[in-house]
C-alpha cells in the first residue's frame, strides 16, 4: 500500500490534513524508512486541524474530533470507542468509524482555513504547520535514557517519598489522605481553632466559583489546594512540607514509575513500561496551553523541576545522547525580560540590556535605589552580598512582574516581611514607571478590542500575532477580573516567548543535517544531539536558528543564547 502512497507523502507541495497530525505524521513515518532505516515524516505540509482550531479558540475545553463533530455539526459517532482498539471490532464497523473520521476531519480543515486567513493568522499558522512536522520527527526519534540510573532513582526516590510523607504528617499533627481534596481543604483552610492551618484561600475551585455565583458565602471547601494556590503561603510549615512531598512524589510518579511502569497498578489505571530499547518517546503538543506554550505527555517534561534543585538535576541526569553523539543544550538568556523591554521600547530595563547589565542585577538596583553599573561590577567580581541581592530582589521582583505575583508571594520569595516586600516593590515601581504604564496599556487595549464590534472578547496578541482571549477582563467579580489581568499580561510575554522558541525549532529543523536530532524542548530551552565529529557545526547551526536574522527581526534587542555541549542533560547548568 505504501508503495502506492509514497509519491503523495514525498510531494512537498501537497497539504495533508489530520486531526492530530503529530501522531499521524509519526504513524506514517514508520512505514517510510530512508536508506539508513530512519523513519521519514511526510514531506508536504502537515495541517493539524486541532492546532487550527486552537489558534481560533484557545479556551475551548475539548478538541477531540468526536467532541468538535458533535458541537459543530450535531452528529455523534463512535460511542463504542472503536478507534482505541480497532482489532476487536468487525471490519464494517471499523470502516464506518474511519469514514466519519475522514469526512469530519476534512470538514474541519475546509472550515477553519478561511477563518484563519480572515483572522490574519496565516503566517502564524504556516509556522505552526511546519512545527507539526518537527514534532512528528521528534516523536519518531525519541531520547535515550540511562536505564541503570533510572533503576537507581526508583530505589532512592521511593524512600524519599515515604520520608517526606512522614514529615508532612508531623507538620500537620495528624494523618490525612493526601489525595482527598476535601480533607486537604479542611486541613489547610479551616481556622486553627478548628484544627486547620488557618490559611486564607484566594483561588476558587470550579465548583467553588459556581457556588459563589449562586450566592453562597465561601467557607474552607470553596478553595483550591493546587500548587499555584498554595505558592503564596510558603513559609507555613504545613504548606512547605506538602509542597516538598508533592514535588518528590510527582518526580517519582512521572519520571520514574512513568517510564519504568508499575506491574502492580490497577487494570483501570495501567502504568506500562515506556522505555523501548533504551529510549522514551515523549509527545509534545503545540496546542497544549492557552498561551501557545507546549504541553507534553507520557511523560510531561514541561513540569521537570528547575535544574537548580536536587530533584531537577536527578531527572535531567537520566537523559543522555546516543552512543557516538554529543548533546547540545541551548536556552534563551532572560527571554521574557528581553521581550518585556522590547515591547516597552525604552526605560531602565531597555537601557540595561543595551549596556550589558544583567536584568536581575538591574532590578535589584532599582528596588534598593542603587547604581546598576556599580552593583553589576560587584556581581561580576563575585561579591557574595551583591549576588545575594541579585538573587533575592532581582529574580523575585522580575518573577512578580512577568507572572503577576502579589506582595505576599513576593515576601515569601524574598524571605522578608510583607511590609518590607511592599516597600521594595514600591521603590522599584517608582524607578521603573514605564513597566506599570505598559501593563496598564496592555490591559486597556485588551478591553478596547471587545468594544470595536469585532465579535471577539477582550484579548491581547503576541509578537507573532497569536491571540489570547480573556473574557474575564470585563467581569464584575474582583477576583476573576484580577486573575484575568494577570493572564492577559502574562500571555503577551509568555506567548511571545513560545512563538520565538517554536520558530527557532522550525528554523533548526530546516537547516540541520539529517543525523542532527532535535530531542527535547522545555519552555525556552532546546536539547539536540549530533555526531561527535560534527558537534561544532551542529552547535553553530542551533545558535543561528535561535538568534539569526530570520528570528532577530521580530525583536528590537539582541537575542542571546546560553549553549553547552554535554554528555547528559543535567550537566548543562
Amino acid at each position: 500500500m505504501f508503495e502506492i502512497l509514497n509519491p503523495l507523502f514525498a510531494d512537498k507541495d501537497i497539504t495533508q490534513s489530520s486531526h492530530g497530525a503529530t501522531f499521524d505524521g509519526a504513524a506514517v513515518a514508520k512505514y517510510r524508512p530512508d536508506e539508513t532505516g530512519r523513519p521519514q515524516v511526510p514531506n508536504g505540509i502537515l495541517a493539524c486541524t486541532i492546532e487550527m482550531l486552537h489558534l481560533l479558540d484557545e479556551n475551548r475545553r475539548r478538541y477531540g474530533l468526536k467532541y468538535t463533530t458533535k458541537a459543530d455539526y450535531g452528529f455523534t459517532y463512535d460511542d463504542a470507542a472503536v478507534g482505541k482498539q480497532v482489532e476487536i471490532h468487525r471490519m464494517n464497523v471499523v470502516a464506518q468509524y474511519l469514514h466519519y473520521d475522514l469526512v469530519y476531519g476534512w470538514s474541519e480543515y475546509l472550515k477553519h482555513k478561511p477563518r484563519i486567513i480572515e483572522a490574519g493568522l496565516e503566517e502564524l499558522w504556516h509556522m505552526e504547520a511546519a512545527l507539526t512536522t518537527v514534532l512528528a520527527d521528534m516523536r519518531c526519534r525519541g531520547v535515550r535514557m540511562d536505564t541503570d540510573r533510572l533503576e537507581q532513582l526508583r530505589a532512592e526516590l521511593s524512600v524519599l517519598v515515604a520520608e517526606r510523607e512522614r514529615k508532612f504528617y508531623a507538620a500537620a499533627g495528624r494523618k490525612v489522605n493526601l489525595n482527598s481534596p476535601m480533607q486537604m481543604q479542611a486541613l489547610l483552610y479551616k481556622p486553627k481553632s478548628q484544627g486547620g492551618a488557618g490559611i486564607t484561600g484566594w483561588k476558587l475551585t470550579d465548583g467553588g466559583r459556581k457556588r459563589v455565583d449562586a450566592g453562597e458565602t465561601p467557607d474552607h471547601s470553596f478553595w483550591s489546594t493546587d500548587d499555584e494556590s498554595l505558592d503564596s503561603s510558603r513559609g507555613n510549615p504545613i504548606v512547605d512540607a506538602l509542597m516538598e512531598y508533592r514535588e518528590t512524589s510527582k518526580v517519582y510518579g512521572t519520571y520514574v514509575i512513568g517510564y519504568l511502569g508499575d506491574p502492580d497498578a490497577p487494570k483501570s489505571k495501567p502504568k506500562p513500561n515506556r522505555v523501548f530499547d533504551g529510549k522514551v518517546y515523549p509527545d509534545f503538543y503545540q496546542y497544549g496551553a492557552a498561551t501557545g506554550r507546549f504541553s507534553c505527555r507520557e511523560p510531561n517534561l514541561q513540569n521537570v523541576p528547575s535544574p537548580a534543585t536536587e530533584l531537577g538535576k536527578m531527572v535531567r541526569d537520566m537523559f543522555i545522547p546516543d552512543p557516538g553523539y554529543g548533546m547540545i543544550v541551548s536556552d534563551y538568556g532572560q527571554i521574557e525580560l528581553v521581550l518585556l523591554a522590547h515591547f516597552i521600547g525604552h526605560g531602565a530595563m531597555w537601557d540595561g540590556f543595551l549596556n550589558g547589565i544583567d536584568p536581575h542585577t538591574l532590578t535589584a538596583a532599582m528596588a534598593l535605589d542603587l547604581d546598576p553599573r556599580a552593583l553589576q561590577e560587584l556581581v561580576n567580581a563575585e561579591d557574595r552580598e551583591a549576588k545575594k541581592k541579585r538573587q533575592l530582589y532581582g529574580k523575585s521582583i522580575n518573577f512578580a512582574t512577568v507572572y503577576g505575583a502579589g506582595i505576599k508571594k513576593l515576601a515569601s520569595m524574598m524571605g522578608c516581611s510583607y511590609e518590607q516586600a511592599k516597600k521594595f516593590k514600591a521603590t522599584y515601581d517608582r524607578n521603573t514607571p514605564e513597566i506599570g504604564e505598559f501593563r496598564a496599556q496592555v490591559l486597556r487595549e485588551a478591553r478596547r478590542h471587545s468594544m470595536r464590534k469585532t465579535g471577539m472578547p477582550p484579548h491581547t496578541t503576541t509578537i507573532m500575532g497569536r491571540v489570547r482571549r480573556v473574557p474575564g477582563l470585563l467581569s464584575a467579580d474582583d477576583g476573576l477580573r484580577m486573575y484575568s489581568e494577570r493572564q492577559a499580561f502574562n500571555s503577551k510575554i509568555q506567548g511571545s516567548s513560545a512563538d520565538l522558541t517554536k520558530l527557532a525549532m522550525v528554523r533548526y529543523h530546516e537547516m540541520r543535517e539529517p543525523d542532527w536530532d532535535l530531542l527535547l524542548t522545555v519552555h525556552d530551552e532546546l536539547v539536540i544531539q549530533a555526531p561527535l565529529d560534527k558537534i561544532d557545526s551542529a552547535k553553530a547551526c542551533l545558535i543561528e536558528a535561535m538568534t539569526g536574522p530570520g528570528i532577530q527581526k521580530y525583536v528590537n534587542l539582541p537575542l542571546k543564547v546560553d549553549v553547552h555541549v554535554v554528555d547528559r542533560w543535567s550537566h548543562a547548568k
